[in-house]
């Protein structure tokens, strides 16, 4: 049980990442933290986030209600 939330936790980070998980054999995929990094940047900036800033600015959640229910 402990394994299988480990691998679901896995997916859905990878999913989050915009990665699709078909086979995953960690032994023949490893991912380096650049490639990590690079791919949590492309998709902050798909979501309209200025990465140029240091550190990016936080969105002002007090301007809008969110729905957490639509958080995948």
């Amino acid at each position: 049980p402990e394994v299988k939330a480990r691998d679901a936790r896995r997916d859905r980070c990878l999913r989050l990442l915009g990665w699709t998980v078909d086979r995953f054999d960690e032994d023949e995929v490893i991912f380096h933290p650049e490639q990590v990094l690079m791919a949590i940047r492309r998709r902050l900036v798909e979501l309209g986030v200025d990465v140029t800033r240091v550190p990016p600015p936080l969105p002002d959640l007090r301007m809008r209600p969110v729905d957490v229910r639509a958080v995948p």
